[in-house]
């Protein structure tokens, strides 16, 4: 997580087809030790959001091959380093 203040947690509306806060309050963000809590009256699914840009711009990038129609996609941005496997 980048600031404590950019924590925001959410919840997958299937009716919207996107992210909702209502109904979450209270978070609360700890850097030392990592720790999130916040209140909710939702029993799903739920998750860290942040802002789509919040990583960008990445600082380098590679694709490589693993196996036929397999490759490694990695993305290194100022705070992380994303790896994913795509596979057709």
């Amino acid at each position: 997580l980048l600031s404590d203040k950019m924590v925001k947690v959410g919840w997958w509306d299937d009716e919207a087809k996107q992210w909702s806060l209502d109904g979450i309050s209270e978070i609360r963000y700890d850097q030392p030790s990592r720790r999130l809590s916040f209140l909710t009256t939702h029993l799903c699914a739920l998750a860290v959001l942040q802002p789509t840009h919040a990583q960008l711009p990445y600082t380098r990038w590679s694709l490589n091959p693993t196996a036929r129609s397999k490759s490694v996609l990695a993305v290194q941005t100022a705070h992380h380093l994303v790896v994913l496997d795509v596979s057709a």
